[in-house]
């Protein structure tokens, strides 16, 4: 089954405007020409399992600045007592 190049390039808008990191918009541009390229093209799903992947990078990325800003364990005070927790992110 083949898919129009018109809904390829709006989900490829779509995934991208949903991209937060510029990594995670190189990558899925990477993938998505690796696809291209290969017999058969790329496809819709394709495009999706590929913006999951993307996605998941950007959560990634996200959770490597907290930590780095936050550290790996937070400062807790609860009335008197004062404790170390994890980060929960």
């Amino acid at each position: 089954m083949t898919v129009d190049n018109d809904v390829l390039d709006r989900l490829r808008e779509s995934h991208l405007a949903q991209l937060r990191h510029a990594g995670s918009k190189d990558l899925y541009m990477r993938l998505t020409a690796a696809c291209e390229d290969r017999p058969g093209g790329i496809q819709a799903a394709d495009q999706d399992m590929i913006f999951d992947a993307c996605f998941a990078e950007d959560i990634k990325t996200d959770l490597r600045k907290d930590i780095v800003g936050r550290g790996a364990v937070c400062d807790v005070i609860n009335g008197k007592q004062r404790f170390k927790k994890e980060n929960p992110s």
